[in-house]
């Protein structure tokens, strides 16, 4: 068998030596292709060194640059809102009823048309009553002319006059006039049907200016007090807010839903919100003026409080990661969170206006550590 590899080998000792010339050759073309590239010998070593490594286990892994968005801090208004749902309801809402029983003679306005102050809006048939006016009319120039003869005394004049008074006062008495600019409501005596003393004809609503009637749950009745600002939603004009201000909270609450009646006054002027529309409130409930403010999703929660991650970019020349973006390291920063909403967080300590934080990352929060290396993305559109 020995003797049978020997003669293999000199048989073809020419193909196994060209061989061995062209490995060599592959071998110097690489080394100096990347030369040129700048990349040296020892620096290969390092790499195949750190490949072997990774494959030792996770906790000798080369350590990966997380990517991330950042964001600035800046100083801004920090408002805090509770939300509410309720319903749109007049300034005033009069219901009309008549002193004595009578018919409906006639309504001079449909229901929801607009109504400008003295307006006769309702009235109801007069012909009584015009009759006992234009009596004491009679009576009255009768007892004038009489008391210019100085046939009747001035108490019997004055008389006269009372009752021709009373007469126009009853007369106006069938009549309703609208005391503001506003609207009628719904009308639940037609013309013609008899109304009694009891009977409520229709409303007259004053809407001048409107009131957002909301249910604030148990837990926020203490939150809310007059005087705060609000803004009003409708679903007519969702891009619209109207500014409202809180009129009145209720000292109870209300039955099984055990909410507390908030009223906020909404101005009007134009007419264009409408008794009965549904609506959405957000109510202010704490403000503060250029203060330090950050997305809320900026934090982290930590065993010793809130934390945030801040950028450390490497002095001197930019350094860049595979795909391209600038490499930075993130250092862990403690900070005091004052209040927070849905979105946004208000930091009273521990950051400053212009430092850059961690927004988000693509990947778990729970991979960025202090110092770990981080991958700028850029800025979401």
């Amino acid at each position: 068998m020995k003797l049978f590899k020997t003669e293999l080998f000199h048989k073809h000792k020419r193909l196994v030596m060209l061989f061995i010339v062209l490995l060599g050759v592959l071998i110097m073309w690489g080394w100096t292709t990347l030369a040129k590239k700048g990349i040296t010998p020892s620096a290969v070593k390092e790499l195949i060194t750190k490949g072997k490594g990774a494959k030792k286990g996770a906790g000798e892994a080369v350590e990966a640059a997380i990517p991330v968005r950042v964001t600035k801090v800046i100083k801004a208004d920090y408002q805090d809102f509770i939300t509410s749902f309720g319903t749109i309801k007049g300034f005033r809402e009069i219901p009309i009823k008549f002193e004595e029983s009578s018919r409906i003679s006639k309504f001079y306005f449909n229901e929801g048309e607009s109504i400008k102050k003295g307006d006769l809006v309702i009235a109801e048939e007069q012909d009584d009553q015009k009759l006992k006016l234009e009596y004491a009319e009679i009576e009255y120039n009768k007892n004038k002319t009489l008391n210019e003869l100085g046939a009747i005394t001035v108490n019997k004049l004055r008389q006269a006059e009372l009752e021709l008074e009373s007469a126009k006062v009853a007369l106006n008495r069938r009549n309703f006039y609208a005391p503001s600019d506003g609207s009628i409501g719904t009308q639940r005596i037609s013309e013609g049907e008899l109304a009694t003393p009891n009977d409520v004809v229709t409303t007259f609503v004053d809407i001048g200016s409107i009131f957002c009637e909301v249910g604030i749950i148990e837990k926020d009745i203490d939150k809310v007090k007059t005087g705060q600002t609000a803004k009003v939603l409708i679903e007519a004009f969702p891009d619209d807010p109207f500014e409202a201000v809180v009129d009145s909270v209720s000292p109870m609450l209300e039955g099984r839903s055990r909410t507390q009646n908030v009223k906020m006054l909404v101005p009007n002027e134009k007419g264009l919100i409408k008794p009965g529309m549904f609506a959405k409130a957000d109510i202010m409930i704490f403000e503060k003026k250029d203060a330090i403010v950050i997305p809320k999703k900026a934090l982290q929660k930590s065993e010793e409080g809130y934390v945030v991650f801040g950028v450390v970019r490497p002095e001197g020349e930019q350094t860049k990661g595979p795909a391209g973006f600038e490499e930075a390291t993130a250092k862990i920063i403690p900070v005091k969170v004052e209040r927070a909403n849905e979105d946004t967080a208000l930091i009273s300590e521990g950051l400053t206006e212009g430092e850059e934080i961690i927004l988000e990352t693509p990947e778990a929060k729970s991979s960025i550590k202090d110092g770990a290396k981080i991958e700028i993305l850029p800025s979401a559109e």
